[in-house]
């Protein structure tokens, strides 16, 4: 529900507000979520559908690529879709987007989606997607976001301090740079608190503490791995931060282990959310629970069982995504490389979807001998609670060898290394040989995430 006050165009009046054109374009879509969010699920799924058909129909008369993968489902440009008919296309795969390049580009675009943008994943996975995204699917991202600020019915008025890769600025200040507004989410329709924000990339844990303590802000957005070094040094050397309120991790999974760290540290609760450059806002955590309500309104997620089929509640399976409203390049079925556990009905009343948990992506997943694959659940912030232990990684090298890196304050005892490799054991389930390699550092993702784990078998 929409409790902060717009912003007025109209001087000498603050209440209620008259705001000017594209202001009243978002507080029009914030209407709709807010009922949209409640509607029953099969009135729901009726409405994607209707939206669905007119990308699809697009598809069908501009673009041969899709023309003839829908022909060979059954799919015209004027045919009635289902959810079992649409179940027939095939899904993309994210080298498929990289091999077909522009034939997936479309032109011309329907009026009203304004200029074509391009973006690029951070290639995490080892395959980097570029994707054009109209002002429009961006307005819709937008909305989305604005919207996780209204559930969560966070000060708009406060301070909002993020730490990231600076990619705005060609020399980002080693002391951080100073932000109007809380970005074009919010400036809009609303007026905002300032903003800061400091580049990770020239900036240690203990600047990044120090930086915080300066800036004081009331919400923290960053990396789950950083804030997890953040909230440790802030542990073990007393610092505390009464100012935050609340911390906006992205880019990573969130652990229930960050999450009790960050109380622990800061006594803050973790507003987590799951998006993708390719398609826009995919799940925002719900207000009264961990786990997520699916962004029905701007995309069609589906999680699937390795056959093909749709899951059910409490099981896990692959992302495929088709987001709704980006006609400039369309993703019909597109496989995110993620693994998701769905939930079922949520007592808060809206009716979207349920993630349950976000697990991550093929990279997260080790190989048995056997050539089973299973996604590794290690609580590394625990295990790296050691005195000894700054950072830790793990890596799968081969299907009987794990390679566990370790930047460390000095050497591990005999003890602690047999320790922790009958922790890990315990934890995966099977006794693979595991080296313990002490490193200077464990370089982050050239986006600045960071991966626990990872392995480097198929």
């Amino acid at each position: 529900m929409l409790t902060a006050v717009p912003r007025s165009k109209a001087a000498e009046i603050d209440w209620p507000a008259l705001p000017d054109t594209t202001a009243a374009s978002v507080l029009a879509l914030q209407f709709q979520l807010d009922r949209t969010q409640y509607w029953p699920p099969d009135r729901l799924r009726d409405m994607q559908f209707v939206q669905l058909h007119r990308l699809v129909a697009h598809c069908y008369r501009a673009m041969p690529f899709y023309r003839e993968r829908l022909r060979v489902a059954g799919m015209r440009s004027n045919t009635t879709l289902t959810p079992e008919l649409w179940a027939r296309l095939p899904v993309l795969t994210r080298r498929e987007v990289q091999a077909v390049g522009a034939r997936l580009h479309c032109s011309p675009i329907p009026a009203g989606h304004g200029a074509v943008a391009e973006e690029a994943t951070s290639g995490s996975t080892g395959t980097a997607v570029k994707i054009r995204i109209t002002q429009l699917s961006q307005f819709f991202w937008h909305g989305f976001v604005l919207r996780d600020v209204l559930w969560h019915d966070l000060d708009m008025s406060a301070k909002f301090a993020i730490i990231r890769n600076d990619y705005d600025g060609a020399s980002p200040p080693p002391a951080g740079r100073a932000l109007p507004d809380w970005g074009a989410s919010f400036s809009a329709a609303f007026s905002t608190g300032p903003a800061a924000l400091l580049d990770l990339r020239q900036s240690n844990t203990a600047q990044q503490v120090d930086w915080l303590l300066r800036e004081q802000p009331a919400y923290l957005m960053t990396y789950p791995s950083n804030l997890e070094l953040l909230a440790q040094r802030c542990l073990e050397n007393g610092i505390a931060m009464p100012f935050l309120r609340a911390a906006r991790p992205f880019g990573e999974s969130v652990t229930d282990e960050l999450r009790a760290l960050l109380d622990a540290a800061w006594h803050v609760p973790v507003l987590d959310g799951y998006s993708a450059v390719e398609v826009g806002m995919i799940a925002l955590q719900c207000p009264d629970h961990p786990h997520f309500h699916v962004q029905s309104e701007g995309l069609l997620l589906e999680v699937l069982r390795e056959d093909g089929s749709a899951c059910g509640a409490r099981e896990v399976g692959r992302v495929v995504v088709t987001p709704l409203h980006n006609f400039a390049q369309p993703l019909l079925r597109y496989e995110l490389g993620d693994y998701a556990e769905c939930g079922g009905a949520c007592t808060c009343g809206r009716t979207l979807p349920v993630l349950t948990r976000v697990l991550g992506k093929t990279i997260d997943r080790f190989v048995l001998p056997s050539g089973e694959k299973r996604f590794q659940k290690l609580a590394f912030n625990q295990l790296a609670r050691s005195p000894a232990i700054v950072q830790m990684q793990m890596v799968q090298t081969s299907r009987s060898r794990m390679e566990l890196r370790l930047v460390l304050r000095r050497p591990l005892t005999e003890a602690e290394e047999e320790q922790l490799r009958a922790a890990l054991t315990e934890a995966l389930g099977y006794p693979f040989e595991i080296a313990i390699v002490a490193v200077d550092e464990i370089a982050r993702e050239p986006s600045g995430k960071f991966f626990a784990f990872r392995s480097e078998v198929s």
